[in-house]
């Protein structure tokens, strides 16, 4: 919480502390010394290795329908054959290019994995925060009400809200929120718990601070770091649980090309052409893997970040 919005004394600070902090035009100077974000976050290898990784499969899934070959759903050769000069990685079980097909079938799994996770991330830190702050009954419930929600098979609801409502766009992000938001909720909780023991949080309860604003000006800027490593690892597993449905024929329906859809469409071709389920296989780890990757690196330096600016107010 910065002091533009409170009086010095109304922000808890000795008047002395007040005196000796540098004027606007004099931290200007060291600020501007001091490496941006994206610089700090770039020096680390890991994350060069997270965001290479990832751009592959986004350049796969978001520039490959202008590049590809042919038609993702046009029959042009026998079912099943090997790599050649014509079909750069073959064709698939019933004759289709299988590098077109691959350049259009990533689309649909990124969307909709980030779509869900932002969506669960919205619900769950409403829950999360609300519950861990205000403790008592409220946490008790929200934790009971959060376990209860663990228990339900998630694969069986999918399969019968699938069977009542179809497999479109809409209701696989509705059900992949619905399925992220406990796990959501329960981290901010984690988190907020323990941020809210800080003697800043207590700081701005003593101050008569409305709890709109102490979630937004104290808790949400600290929690940040956690949840990017965190958010990081639910879209990962929102991209393997979507990829699962469509491999089990509850997510993208065909003829429409899909990454996991793929790699159940050619089982049967692998012998003759392994490209067929190889080539989705490694964008979907890649994809996995690059995002797991960047998030570990941004999460550390985010939350380096926050605690650099917190000592400068």
């Amino acid at each position: 919480m910065t002091t533009e919005h409170l009086p010095e004394q109304a922000a808890g600070r000795p008047a002395a502390q007040a005196a000796s902090r540098p004027a606007a035009g004099a931290e200007a100077p060291v600020r501007a010394r001091q490496p941006a974000l994206w610089r700090e976050v770039l020096r680390a290898r890991q994350a060069r290795w997270g965001i290479g990784l990832t751009l592959v499969a986004l350049l796969a899934a978001f520039i490959g329908p202008f590049v590809r070959p042919y038609s993702p759903d046009m029959l042009i050769g026998p079912p099943g054959a090997p790599p050649s000069g014509r079909f750069l990685l073959g064709t698939d079980n019933l004759g289709r290019d299988v590098l077109s097909r691959l350049l259009s079938g990533g689309t649909q799994i990124i969307l909709i994995s980030v779509v869900a996770i932002a969506l669960a991330y919205i619900a769950g830190l409403g829950i999360g925060i609300l519950a861990a702050y205000r403790g008592g009954w409220v946490d008790t419930i929200t934790i009971r009400a959060l376990d209860v929600a663990y228990a339900i098979p998630i694969l069986l609801v999918f399969i019968i809200a699938v069977s009542a409502f179809g497999s479109s766009t809409l209701t696989l992000i509705v059900l992949l929120a619905a399925a992220f938001v406990p796990s959501a909720a329960r981290v901010v909780r984690s988190v907020t718990r323990s941020i809210a023991r800080n003697d800043y949080v207590a700081a701005a309860e003593a101050r008569g601070e409305p709890l709109r604003w102490i979630f937004l000006g104290e808790i949400v800027p600290n929690a940040i770091g956690p949840l990017t490593a965190d958010s990081c690892q639910q879209v990962t597993a929102a991209v393997l649980g979507i990829a699962t449905l469509n491999y089990l024929g509850l997510g993208v329906q065909p003829p429409t090309p899909d990454w996991g859809g793929m790699i159940s469409e050619n089982q049967n071709i692998i012998s003759s052409n392994p490209w067929a389920v190889l080539a989705p296989a490694i964008l979907i780890a890649s994809l996995t893997l690059g995002i797991n990757l960047l998030g570990d690196v941004l999460a550390h330096h985010v939350s380096r970040e926050v605690r650099r600016t917190a000592t400068q107010l």
